[in-house]
């Protein structure tokens, strides 16, 4: 082969690996889906949101603040809502929860509707990520959990909710 047949030979390798690649990538997100202006992650049965980012009011219900990127929300009322979106998979829920508050004596109530999921005391300034078991029976149709955080007079910060059905 002379060097003038090289070339094209070693270009069209070459360029059958990156394609091999491209498709490799491709095909390991193929079940996952990411719309970046919401910050909603689906992958599979896990479904990620992300509270420093545009978040619509659906998402992000009444007693917050406006997002803001890299920090989350804060809540303004003794009662702020959140309703993260869970995937269609029927089953129970685990809601992993990462907040933020200065620490206190009275613990963070979670509801999910009239049923108390559990309750999170601050023990310090940091980011703390606690998790809860939504039961199947308590799920909405719309597959969205409508959670109640009863954070009392002391400002509460969400970061990100992270639902897993199983």
């Amino acid at each position: 082969m002379t060097a003038r047949g090289f070339g094209p030979v070693a270009l069209g390798i070459l360029i059958g690996l990156v394609s091999l690649l491209v498709l490799t990538q491709l095909s390991q997100r193929a079940d996952r889906t990411y719309d970046e202006a919401t910050a909603i992650r689906v992958e599979g049965r896990r479904v990620l949101t992300l509270y420093d980012r545009t978040t619509p009011t659906s998402v992000l219900g009444s007693g917050w603040t406006a997002p803001v990127r890299g920090e989350g929300s804060w809540s303004t009322a003794p009662e702020a809502h959140l309703n993260p979106p869970t995937s269609s998979f029927d089953g129970e829920v685990l809601v992993s929860l990462t907040l933020a508050s200065p620490p206190r004596q009275q613990p963070v109530t979670v509801r999910l509707g009239d049923a108390v999921l559990g309750a999170w005391t601050p023990s310090s300034h940091r980011e703390e990520t606690v998790t809860f078991v939504a039961p199947r029976s308590l799920r909405a149709h719309s597959y969205d959990l409508q959670l109640v955080l009863e954070a009392g007079d002391a400002p509460l910060r969400i970061v990100k909710v992270v639902t897993k059905v199983r």
